[in-house]
């Protein structure tokens, strides 16, 4: 958080857990094409604030969306001939 003394400061102000997991496939199916997919799961929470704060029990914006899928193609294409 900014520290209100100094705005150009940042101070420690709490404490945060996050736990998760995330999982990757990366699969070549066929010549010439690669797929990547990936899923993952980020339960974070502050754990202790300041009082009057008010952020205890909710997920700090800097972590991120809870779940996060995705999906990405990539094809090379061969000159005939």
């Amino acid at each position: 958080m900014t520290d209100p003394e100094n705005i150009n400061n940042s101070i420690q102000g709490g404490e945060v857990v996050s736990k998760g997991f995330e999982i990757s496939l990366i699969a070549n199916p066929i010549e010439g094409l690669n797929v990547v997919a990936g899923y993952s799961n980020n339960n974070s929470e502050v754990t202790k604030d300041n009082p009057g704060d008010g952020y205890l029990g909710l997920r700090p914006e800097e972590a991120g969306p809870e779940q996060l899928i995705n999906f990405g193609l990539d094809i090379r294409f061969r000159k005939a001939g």
